[in-house]
């Protein structure tokens, strides 16, 4: 699994698909992701789609914003 490491070191933990994609003006489908649902996403205090990493689409599409 590709990490989320850049995401995780600007913003302290994992951020939830919804504010990834406002952050990063990227449209990251459910399949570009994986997830973990154990967490809390800094902006929002949601706990659902948490990123933990990336399929290699979806790190194709974020490789430009990092």
């Amino acid at each position: 699994m590709l990490s989320a490491r850049p995401v995780r070191k600007k913003y302290g933990d994992y951020l939830c698909r919804r504010c990834l994609n406002r952050q990063y003006r990227v449209r990251l489908s459910p399949r570009d992701v994986r997830y973990r649902h154990t967490r809390v996403c800094p902006l929002c205090h949601s706990t659902d789609h948490l990123v933990v990493g990336y399929t290699i689409t979806g790190l194709l599409k974020m490789i430009t914003k990092w």
